[in-house]
């Protein structure tokens, strides 16, 4: 028998896995995480399932140190030293993103970035199933709007929005309207 667990992005079939009293009582079953909402790995009994397979967060992570402040969800991008700071589509200088971060991170802290998987906390109600692109007008933004199209503009999709709070992060190419692609 196939057992569901029901999540906010809908069913998950976990096969002929089963969770019963015993295993929980018994502390069998364990949950991982990392960051906020990322599950990375989940053990019933001896069986261990991947984060990927379960996994309502990020499912590709990377820690990495932060060159300012950066906020929970801003889209981020690798400076000239090598850190990371906000994203901004107004400038190739604050470009391309890498993808978005899982927790706030101070200057010279090391933290979560989700450069692929769901990301959840957003307000995107109305714009479900629309591409999210890195924002031209806030640091660290994310759109559900692409911007008037002028020569020159930046363009880089930062996901997918899959309902009104989630985001799955796919990080795709900048392109510079009317000029190249990076």
């Amino acid at each position: 028998m196939r057992k569901k667990i029901i999540h906010p992005i809908g069913p998950l079939e976990l096969g002929d896995l089963s969770i019963e009293a015993a295993d929980i009582a018994a502390e069998a079953v364990t949950v991982d995480k990392i960051g906020t909402g990322a599950v990375t790995n989940v053990k019933i009994g001896a069986r261990e399932i991947g984060g990927s397979s379960i996994a309502y967060g990020a499912t590709t992570q990377l820690q990495l140190t932060a060159a300012d402040s950066i906020a929970i969800r801003d889209t981020v991008y690798f400076n000239a030293s090598g850190h990371i700071a906000r994203a901004q589509a107004n400038s190739s200088s604050y470009m391309p993103a890498i993808g978005v971060a899982l927790e706030t991170i101070a200057s010279g802290a090391i933290g979560g970035v989700a450069t692929g998987g769901l990301v959840t906390g957003y307000n995107f109600s109305g714009y479900i199933g629309k591409q999210a692109y890195v924002s031209p007008d806030t640091a660290g933004g994310i759109t559900p709007l692409r911007s008037t199209v002028t020569s020159g503009m930046l363009v880089q999709v930062i996901g997918h929005i899959t309902n009104c709070s989630t985001l799955l992060v796919q990080v795709g190419t900048m392109l510079q309207l009317g000029g190249a692609s990076y």
